[in-house]
Order: C-alpha cells, then structure tokens, then sequence
C-alpha cells in the first residue's frame, strides 16, 4: 500500500528494524560472549563472526554484517539516548490554530544545546515527562510526544506540535529522539541487495577492468575530447580537466569491467583541489550538452547539499528550474538558505507550519539533476525513481560509511546501470563512529576507501584522477600534509591567488613563514558529568591571538577559526569569547571538515601524567585539521605529549626546523621522562578511547547496568515510535480518523526523519 507524502510524492513502505535478546546482550556485554547467557551464544557468535570478516567472502556475508551492524547501532543510539534527558522545563503554548493542532515551546539551557546540539537537529521527536507529582497524577500520559517545527539556536527554544494535539503546560523533564529512518533506510538496501545480488556484485568487489578499450587508447580519446570540450573557465588545471571529460563522456566511452558493468569512477580530491567546483563543471557540462542525462548528486551532509546546490545555479549558471533540492521532510526550514529558496518545495503542513515536501514523481522527472542526502534519497527510490538517474554522484564520499554511499546507488541504480562517481578524500577523517569494537574492525570505513586499495584500481587513468593542485592554503600550511599523505605531490600553482598577506605579521617567529607552534604546559581539565576535556591555559593563549589577529592584522572575526579535539573545550572557548568575538567559529574537527578560514587556531588541549592523546593520534584527523587553515596557522599546545603522534611529531619538528615556535622547550625536554614510544602509546590508546574520550560513551554512572534495563528502554521505544510521523507523514488532506487507523501500520509512519 502506497502513501503520499507532504508535497505529493507516493511511496511504499518501508520496513522497520528490529532487533532481539542478542543484539541487547552483545552491547550490554560489549561484545564479550563470555557474559553472554547460554541460549543467546549460537546467534551471538553467528552476529560475529559476521562482524569480524574485514573481507566479507561474498555478497551474503557483506549484507549480513552491514545488517547486523546497522541493527546493533541503532539500539546503541537508542538507549543513549533514552538516558540524555535535562530538566525540569517549562513548557508554554505557543499558538493554537484553527485545525485542532498546538504548537508549544520549551527553553532548554545553553549547556545542554551546546553539549546536544547535533542530536537535537538530527531528531524530528521530542518527549516529555511531566515532572511534579501532582502533574503527574492528572495527566492521562506518562510521557507525551512531539514533532519537533522549528529550533531558535540563539533563545535554546524548541518548538514542537504534539502527537496528542495539545498537552498540559508545565514543568517536564526533556529528552529527545534519534531517527529510525536513517536504520530503516540501510537495512532497506541491505535488503536489496540480498534479493538482487546480480546488479550490485561489481559495487562491492570490484572486478578486473574490460580491456575493450585499453589505457593507451583512453588517454588519446580523452586528451581529443579535452581540446574539443567547451568549458566555462579557462583556469581548470589539466587534472580537472581530465576528471571533467572523464564523467561528461562516461556514458560514450563506457569504461566498464568484464561482466559488462559500468565501473565507478574515482575523484580523489584532497584538500583545496577543487573538487566540488570540478564535479559542478561536469554537472554543467551533462545539463547543456546531454539531453538524455539525469544527475543524482548526494552528499553525507545537508550543509554540502547546500553548497553544491548553491555553486550549480550561483557559480556555474545551470538553470534554477533545472535544478532541485531535496531536502528531508523535518529538516528545519528555518535553515533555508535564501539563495536557495526558488530550488526546494515547501508549503504550510496540517499545523500550518512551512515545511519541506517532495512532490510526484512526473514533476520530479522535469528537473534534470537533484541534489541531496544520501539517506533522503531513500524517498526517492520508495518513489518508484530506480533506474532513472544516468549519473549518480557522492561527493564528500570519504565522509560516508559503505552503507550510507550505498544508499543511493544501490536504491536507485537498477539492472540498466548508471555512471556512479565516488568523489572525496580518504586521506581526511572519514565517517565517526562511537563504538570501540566497530573501530577496532573498520565496519564503518568509507567505499572510497575500499576502491583506493583495491588493485584494480590502483593508478588507471581510466578510472580515477587524483586533484594534486592546491588552490587553498600558503605553500608552508600544506607542506607537512602533502609529505606524509599525497607523497609530495600536493602543490600550490603559479596561477593560484596569493595567500601570504598575513606573512608579514610581526608576531610571527619566522617572518615570510606564517606557521607556528606556541608551547603551553598548563594541564588538562576533565569534564566533571562527562568525558571530554579542556585546557584552561590554551584558551587564554588562544583568546589572546585572536584579539591581536583582529587588531594587528585587520583581519574580521567571522575569518578566523578555532579548532578543538573536544566538545568541553569548544563550549569553553564560546564562552571565553562572548559577543565580542561571536563570529570566530570555534568548533571540533569532525564540524570543521569541508571548512576553511583566512586564519587557523588549533588548540591540542591533552596534558596529562600518562601523556595519553587518546583520539588526537590519528593521521586522518590531522590532515583534516591542518588543511583548514588558508594564510595562517596557528597551533597551540603542550609540543611534548604531541610528539608521541608521529604527525604530530613531523609538525613540531616542521616548526623547529623553520623557528617558528613560541616557548618551546628544549629538546631534552621533549624527549624527557614519561614519553612513551610511539608503538607503547598507540597500544594504549585503543582502550583509553572507548573510556575517556568518546562523549557519548555508554556503560558509564550505571547507563547499562542490566539487561533489564536495557530492554525497559528499548521496549519503551517502540511504543514511542507508534506515532511519532503520523502528523508529517501523509499528504495535507489526512484526516484525523486516518491517523488514528494508522497506529497499527506504525511502520510506515516512520519515513519522514533524516539525520540532518
């Protein structure tokens, strides 16, 4: 049976996850069978062995462990969540309208937004408990429920319209609820991928190329098609160019394996290279030239799917009425950008609130490339849409996990194939995952990744170009990066705008060389409810730099960007910082990907007796954090425990060479007592990870201290999840009689949430 969705677009179904007594035994005991009850051993060990093959030995044995990684996820973030509540709040209506529905605000504090604010935007549901007794005792519900309208960021004010219509004011205890849809989603494709393994073989074990036309005979093609191609700007580097024609002529020239299948192709994009723009070039390209051309664009997050959107119409001049922005049905519309607003669908809702449709498939079928989610095009394969797309393209893949790029290609690609285009950068912090045993085996470890290593792939031209010119950052900010990462071939070119008009700062250690290190030995401090860290002294130091970077270089504050490892640390420094700084961006790494600034501050914060880095050791992360900045870089931090990070170590050694240091201590000192090898604090980080650093860490202050307990919450959820779509799901002319019949097919009033 097929529903219509607010805008028009008709989908079927899709079926929820479940999960059993196992998947609760395996978190609650971490994954140690030994803890496990006897009943429960033959499917835990089952679920394992699955989870345990890093090189699944066929396509039953991938879908099963992505399955299974999936479901286990899922009640992971459940029951995190089922214990994040803050409170009591007031709650106060808002506006009541004519219909019937209630819109209601609560004010949450600051720490909490701060602390919870990826959590909140990614949740479309709100609970509330009523917290006095007395309240407690008139009210018809223990707990009501809520789709979250709109979040005001600077008031912390929460607005929502309940399941119920409307509910008691008062004082509520507060939680919130994560997405099904993005676990609904996976499993979905999963699925498919089961029942049709035919199509989708060469995805996930990529086989050996078709010599049909040979590398020789591509790069001669290619270089005529090059000479011939009409492109909008004359500064495209020869390997834009090449990555350009590459997916412009994929459909001509067919590179494709041995079985016949279309093979993907690769842009390996680091840092500054320009990707985007070169993927937006093609996309131009395909719109102009190809009529028979229909582009999917998908990317990891909604603030990317804005930006290609925004660089198509604004920057690459493709009509807006050829282009659509898919946007999840409860995203925020208060998000909107206003360059964007003659691209989306949105219209009043049953509440009289805008929000985001999708409208049918026949109008769908006019724009000719749409641009999105991976998970939200999850509407449009439910839409009947598979097979309709000749190119679909995942930008930021390096940011994704193999399940979530296979949303798209897997719902939509289908037995006619399509050109899939995998552009990103492996060599950059990849998908975050909460969970120590999932790092420990990679599950969630991009596709791009696993193309990059694969042999058949290793250098062809035919099948992926690597971006090696640097557009972004002073010569001096990308040399350490390029060393240890692109094997020396990151560059900046002669034609690329000048960046060392900061240069000259004559707070520089090292005039002309506008890196540099600043020592600070002041010690960590320890989120006192949590497990997150900050350093007093780096923030005064870092406050400090970014006043005289205002005043001395002139340069604005929304052009600078503070960089921290940890949650406690950003809060802090916000704090520090005030209305007199409020446009300086202070964020953590994996926030800051995709970003740059004028100016970089990077505060390390670790500085303990054990000199444990804990998460901070790691190449990807890095490389991400370097790369942001694009005239100056500036970091701070105790240089002695970051040596124990081989890239860390390259850095501080990168700035001694040059004497671009500020109180940095002797060599002696750096290599004094208590450093441990770099072998030693790489075998100790694993299992600090899981216990000291990851904030939404379980098993801490009792939050799973039984089985019971676990299933209390989980089951609790469902019931949750009954009705929690029921107001958005359906098309505007819903009655409230079809709502109430729809409790019992709650698993299709689950479709309209997306992690944001």
């Amino acid at each position: 049976m097929r529903r219509t969705v607010h805008g028009g677009l008709e989908i079927v179904p899709l079926p929820r996850v479940t999960y059993g007594d196992v998947e609760y035994g395996l978190i609650h005991s971490r994954f140690n069978t030994d803890h496990l009850p006897e009943h429960l051993l033959d499917q835990a060990n089952e679920i394992l062995e699955y989870l345990n093959q890093k090189e699944p030995s066929g396509l039953n044995a991938y879908a099963n462990k992505q399955k299974a990684y999936n479901r286990l996820l899922m009640l992971y973030d459940q029951v995190s969540k089922s214990e994040n509540k803050t409170g009591p709040h007031t709650v106060k209506l808002c506006t009541r309208l004519r219909n019937g529905f209630t819109t209601y605000g609560v004010q949450l504090s600051i720490d909490y937004c701060d602390r919870n604010s990826k959590d909140m935007k990614s949740s479309s549901v709100i609970i509330l408990e009523p917290y006095e007794p007395q309240m407690r005792q008139q009210s018809y519900e223990s707990f009501y429920k809520g789709r979250v309208t709109f979040i005001d960021e600077r008031s912390q004010t929460v607005h929502f319209t309940p399941f119920t219509r409307t509910m008691p004011e008062g004082n509520y205890m507060v939680r919130f609820w994560p997405s099904q849809f993005v676990y609904n989603s996976r499993d979905h494709i999963m699925n498919e991928l089961l029942e049709n393994q035919r199509p989708y073989r060469f995805l996930i074990f990529p086989p050996p190329l078709d010599e049909n036309i040979t590398k020789e005979q591509y790069l001669e093609i290619r270089d005529l098609a090059i000479a011939k191609c009409q492109f909008s700007s004359k500064y495209y580097n020869q390997e834009q160019r090449e990555a350009i024609v590459a997916i412009f002529s994929a459909m001509q020239l067919r590179i494709q394996s041995k079985n016949g299948n279309l093979l993907p192709f690769i842009l390996h994009g680091p840092p500054g290279t320009g990707k985007t723009t070169t993927l937006v070039e093609a996309c131009r390209l395909l719109e102009e030239e190809d009529d028979h051309a229909k582009i999917l664009v998908c990317t990891p997050s909604n603030t990317a799917a804005d930006l290609f959107a925004y660089e198509l119409i604004h920057v690459a001049g493709v009509k807006p009425t050829s282009v659509f922005r898919l946007n999840a049905l409860t995203h925020p519309t208060s998000e909107l950008k206003e360059a964007l607003k003659d691209i989306v669908f949105m219209k009043p809702n049953n509440e009289m609130v805008n929000q985001f449709g999708i409208p049918p498939v026949k109008e769908l079928m006019q724009y000719r490339i749409v641009v999105c989610t991976l998970l939200c095009s999850t509407y449009l394969s439910l839409g009947g849409m598979k097979e309709q797309f000749s190119h679909i393209i995942v930008d930021e893949a390096g940011q994704a996990s193999e399940l979530d790029t296979l949303v798209p290609i897997v719902g939509l690609l289908g037995r006619k194939g399509a050109k899939v285009v995998l552009a990103g950068d492996p060599r950059q912090l990849g998908p975050v995952e909460m969970i120590e045993y999932f790092k420990k085996n990679g599950i969630s470890s991009s596709l791009i990744e696993r193309y990059e290593t694969n042999p058949n792939y290793k250098n062809d031209p035919r099948i992926i170009t690597l971006l090696r010119a640097n557009y972004r950052s002073h010569p001096s900010i990308i040399e350490v990066p390029s060393r240890l990462f692109y094997n020396n071939e990151l560059h900046v070119p002669a034609d690329a705008q000048r960046r060392d008009a900061l240069a000259t700062w004559k707070a520089l250690p090292k005039q002309g060389f506008p890196v540099f290190w600043h020592h600070v030995n002041t010690p960590e401090e320890k989120e006192l409810d949590g497990h997150s860290y900050a350093n007093k002294g780096e923030m005064t130091v870092v406050h400090d730099y970014i006043r005289r970077v205002c005043t001395e270089l002139r340069v604005k504050p929304s052009d600078i960007g503070v960089v921290a490892p940890y949650n406690y640390q950003v809060r802090r420094l916000r704090r520090l910082l005030g209305d007199e700084h409020k446009e300086v961006t202070v964020d953590t790494v994996e926030r800051y990907q995709g970003s740059q600034r004028r100016v970089i501050i990077i505060s390390t914060v670790r500085n303990n007796e054990k000199d444990a880095l804990g998460f901070m050791m790691s190449d990807k992360r890095f490389n991400t954090v370097i790369t942001r900045a694009e005239e100056l870089l500036i970091i701070v931090g105790n240089a002695r425990v970051m040596m124990k990070d081989p890239s860390w170590k390259e850095m501080i050694d990168y700035c001694r060479k040059n004497e671009a240091t500020v109180d940095m201590p002797s060599e002696a000192f750096l290599f004094s007592a208590g450093a441990e090898t770099n072998g030693q604090a790489e075998a100790s980080v694993n299992d600090e990870e899981q216990e000291e650093e990851e904030e939404e860490e379980l098993g801490k202050n009792g939050t799973m201290d039984t089985e019971s307990k676990l299933r209390e919450k989980a089951s609790s959820s469902e019931e949750e999840e009954e009705d929690e779509e029921n107001s958005s799901v359906v098309g505007e002319t819903t009655t409230e009689e079809e709502e109430e019949s729809s409790e019992d097919e709650s698993s299709d009033e689950e479709q309209e949430s997306e992690e944001d």
